[in-house]
């Protein structure tokens, strides 16, 4: 969940509704599809309704093929034991804040303190996927959609972060404008 979320900037709610049939391990891609319910998964919708393809990095690959599949489970991260659980008890999908993961922050909280990194939420690992993505120059316009949203203004308010890096390429660039202006007017 953690490698997905960190590189293919899903949401924790998308990561827990991936199922097997999502995943393209050949073409390196994992999709994020509405489930419609049926007789072996729950009825889900991604928050903005629509479909989209990530890339998968070769790690989260590696990573995705050591996975076990167990019994008839489609999903990826979701125990065997819970699935049943929710499929015995659809009411279960239908309430409230419902988490398919049992007691995942908690999870997630103690790994943190395991890794010595800071608690942050789960929603921090997506961030700083869509973050990595514009600092690496993949166009705001792709990113937006890549991340799912459906404004670019959300892009670029919450997930265009200005690093000591931006400041320094500004700071060079206004530097030759202006040495190049004084050299102009100088002459």
């Amino acid at each position: 969940m953690l490698l997905l979320s960190y590189t293919a900037g899903l949401r924790a709610g998308e990561v827990w509704n991936l199922t097997w049939t999502d995943v393209d391990l050949d073409a390196m891609t994992v999709s994020v599809n509405p489930k419609d319910g049926d007789a072996s998964t729950w009825k889900w919708m991604p928050k903005d309704h629509e479909r989209r393809t990530l890339p998968l990095t070769l790690e989260a690959k590696l990573a995705l093929m050591r996975l076990p599949r167990v019994g008839g489970c489609p999903y990826m991260v979701v125990p065997e034991r819970r699935w049943t659980d929710i499929l015995n008890h659809p009411e279960m999908v239908e309430k409230a804040g419902f988490t398919v993961l049992n007691n995942f922050l908690r999870q997630y909280h103690v790994r943190c303190r395991w890794a010595k990194v800071p608690m942050e939420d789960f929603h921090a690992l997506r961030k700083t996927c869509i973050t990595n993505w514009l600092e690496a120059n993949v166009p705001p316009h792709e990113v937006q959609h890549l991340a799912g949203h459906s404004s670019i203004e959300t892009t670029m308010k919450y997930y265009a972060m200005v690093d000591r890096a931006a400041i320094d390429r500004a700071r060079e660039a206004s530097s030759s404008y202006t040495e190049t202006n004084a050299t102009n007017h100088a002459s």
